[in-house]
């Protein structure tokens, strides 16, 4: 099913009228947010939307997956958003880490740094 709009050049389209659970107003405000002078046909909020959605969906889904029958952890979707092709969430959602290897990782930046000092004296 598709309604008739008119889209920003003054053509008349067909929209289709996919039920999204994200109201496409919200869709609007977070894409005017990246860009304010963003001039896109409603068919592209649509497809927003519904990957907006997909995108949730598969997330739980998998998150559910790792977390068996327990409640789906923080851990579960962090594991999920860097098992997965999700480069931009990964530092919204850091995989835990222990101290031990907090202070591993430190030292080893440390002496990369430390070697590149070295070369730079040459």
């Amino acid at each position: 099913m598709a309604i008739c709009t008119k889209d920003y050049h003054g053509i008349w389209a067909a929209t289709p009228t996919i039920a999204s659970e994200i109201p496409l107003d919200y869709v609007k405000s977070r894409v005017k947010i990246v860009k304010d002078d963003l001039l896109a046909e409603e068919e592209a909020f649509v497809a927003i939307s519904k990957a907006a959605e997909t995108f949730l969906r598969n997330l739980a889904r998998e998150s559910s997956n790792l977390a068996g029958n327990e409640p789906i952890s923080y851990d579960d979707i962090a594991n999920v958003v860097h098992k997965l092709p999700f480069h931009e969430l990964r530092e919204f959602l850091p995989q835990r880490m222990t101290y031990e290897a907090v202070q591993r990782r430190l030292q080893a930046l440390q002496e990369n740094r430390d070697e590149n000092d070295e070369d730079d004296d040459d």
